[in-house]
């Protein structure tokens, strides 16, 4: 009976270290998810009044500005609608009920002349090699506020506004950044914060050899936050003769080349296009028609001579586009 009772004994222990060993394992899990489940909301609840944070100062900011903005318009319709007669006494008024007007009068004449002033040097965009105050025949302006002025002639040709013997600046400062010559002729462009100063030269590129302006040397200029940068590259790929029109030079020239030509000759431009289109013939006479053995002095244009400048541009570029390949 005994030997039973202490068995009985033993399993109800037993039993009872598993329930409490059963409960303290239930216990623990309790714990790390209660623990878990309190760090999310803590963090949940550290976000919101970040954010709640966050939009409550953008919104003071944003009232103190409209704040300010409208101050400053009362008082510059304050300063308008009272009379100057009536400024003028309370300025003279040793009445001390006027003290509070004067000291306000004061200090809304200071903030009105700072701020004109500051606007007015911000807006300055003068010639910075005039010999007095010039302001910029036009103005470009980038994405980041930067404003570009040019000084120079302007023409309009053929729908496009040609540039000459300019120089440009940026604006509020007197260094320039840089002049371009009076003989040739420019359009200027900006994109995506890039200014495009364009050497247009007048080739007969049209139908039936007409005259028309192709965008012959582009220049780059963008700023890196300390300095204006540039980049020169000559346009290799504007319109060039196909063989139809270049055999039409070509006999064009060998039918005329004893007969002294006009003054307005264009047959050194022809050729100028046609040697630049890859034909070694049209460049032999371009050549020969530009050291004046086939042609009497005075007959071709005053332009021809510039053709021999521009031919070696483009055999230096096309020679740096080879070296690339």
């Amino acid at each position: 009976m005994r030997e039973l009772n202490h068995l009985s004994v033993f399993w109800v222990l037993t039993a009872l270290v598993r329930n409490l060993t059963l409960l303290n394992h239930l216990l623990f899990r309790c714990l790390t998810v209660l623990n878990h489940l309190l760090f999310r909301c803590l963090t949940v609840l550290n976000r919101l009044v970040f954010r709640n944070l966050t939009v409550l100062n953008h919104l003071v900011f944003r009232n103190l500005t409209v704040l300010n903005h409208l101050l400053s318009r009362c008082l510059t319709v304050l300063n308008r609608l009272t009379p100057i007669h009536t400024l003028k006494s309370i300025l003279k008024s040793d009445c001390p009920s006027h003290s509070k007007l004067k000291l306000i009068f004061y200090l809304n004449f200071l903030l009105l002349s700072n701020a004109t002033i500051a606007q007015s040097k911000k807006n300055a965009c003068h010639c910075p090699q005039a010999q007095k105050v010039v302001d910029a025949d036009i103005r470009f302006q980038f994405t980041n506020g930067t404003k570009i002025g040019l000084c120079g002639e302007m023409e309009t040709e053929e729908g496009l506004q040609l540039f000459s013997e300019f120089v440009l600046f940026e604006c509020g400062k007197k260094q320039s950044i840089g002049d371009w010559k009076k003989e040739a002729e420019y359009i200027i462009e900006v994109k995506r914060d890039t200014l495009f100063v364009v050497e247009m030269e007048s080739l007969p590129t049209g139908d039936n050899f007409e005259f028309e302006y192709n965008r012959w040397m582009i220049e780059k200029l963008w700023f890196n936050g300390k300095k204006w940068l540039r980049k020169k590259e000559l346009n290799l790929r504007f319109h060039r003769f196909d063989q139809a029109e270049i055999d039409n030079v070509l006999e064009e020239y060998e039918e005329n080349i004893h007969r002294a030509p006009d003054a307005g000759s264009d047959m050194p431009a022809k050729l100028f296009v046609a040697a630049v289109s890859g034909n070694e013939k049209a460049r032999s006479y371009l050549l020969s028609v530009l050291k004046g053995q086939t042609i009497q002095e005075g007959g071709p244009d005053q332009k021809a001579d510039g053709f021999l400048d521009l031919l070696n541009q483009w055999d230096k570029a096309n020679a740096a586009r080879n070296e690339k390949k």
